[in-house]
Order: C-alpha cells, then structure tokens, then sequence
C-alpha cells in the first residue's frame, strides 16, 4: 500500500512538473488580459483521467499556479490555482461517473466539460481584473486553448491506456 501511494505522489509531482514546462513550451500571449494561450490542459486532462479527480485538481492548481508565478504572470496565480484546480477535479470526477459509457464517449465529455469550466471561468475572472470588454478579447485564445488541449489529451489518453504496462500500475493507483 505505501509503494502505490508513493507511486502516485510521485506521477502527481511529474504531472505537476510537465504541466509547468508544457505551459511554457508555446506561450501566446493576450495583450488584452495579460494572460497567455498555452497548452498545459492536456497535461492536467490526462491527470485527472489517469489518476483521478482529486491528483487532477492538484496537477492542474500547482502546476499551472507555478507556471504563472515561474512566468511573470503572478498576478494570475490565485485564479489559476483555482480554475485549473478545479478544471482537474471536474474532468476526473465527470470521467469517472460517465465511466460505466463508451470509454471514448467519457473521456471526450469529461475533457470537453472542464475545457468548457476553464473557458467561462477565466472569463468571468478577466471580467474582474481588466473588464468585460478586455475578458471578452480572451474567449477566443481560451476556446483555442481548450479545443487544442482536448484533442491532445484525448488521443494521448488512447495512447497511454494501450501500453499494457502502463494500464496496469494505473490500475493499481485507481
């Protein structure tokens, strides 16, 4: 039992790490928000499906909180903590209860749903910082963000489960 639990902690560290440096990878900046597009949902979809709600709300909270502060972004890092975090738990906890469904059909519907949290989120937060006019500049780098990191995510999740060495230790930590 502690092997899978310090398994797990360790997969949520590297996840964390890995939605830090893909954050960085391509960085789009919106001069509107002083935010970016980045790719950093992928790593936080494939967390939450592969580990669960809970890991996903923390992969996406501190890795995508730490990328903001690594990245001169800090005045984004509460919002972030807590979109992303939350965007994390949600796919997770949606994959799960649609998990009984096509496997496919889950993970797109679970994927597609946090997309969609982060999208209104991040707009009702820019909302707060910059105005509705400045937030609404945002939508369509969010939406690109999202539909990108779906694609991603879902087709590296297919991948993943496939490799019959890897589905077995995620077995384990589920």
């Amino acid at each position: 039992m502690n092997r899978v639990r310090t398994l797990k902690i360790t997969l949520i560290g590297i996840m964390c790490a890995l939605t830090v440096v893909v954050t960085w990878l391509i960085p789009i900046p919106m001069p509107d928000t002083n935010g970016y597009v980045n790719f950093g949902d992928a790593v936080i979809f494939t967390s939450a499906v592969l580990l669960g709600g809970v890991p996903g709300m923390i992969v996406g909270g501190l890795g995508s909180m730490l990328a903001d502060v690594l990245g001169g972004y800090a005045h984004w890092a509460l919002f972030t903590f807590l979109i992303k975090g939350l965007e994390g738990l949600f796919c997770g906890l949606i994959y799960r209860s649609l998990s009984k469904l096509s496997n496919k059909f889950s993970l797109l519907i679970s994927m597609l749903a946090a997309g969609v949290w982060m999208v209104v989120a991040y707009y009702f937060a820019g909302a707060m910082m910059y105005g509705w006019a400045g937030s609404f500049a945002s939508v369509p780098g969010n939406l690109i963000q999202a539909g990108v990191s779906v694609a991603v995510a879902y087709a590296l999740t297919l991948i993943l489960t496939k490799i019959k060495a890897l589905s077995g230790i995620l077995d384990k930590l589920k």
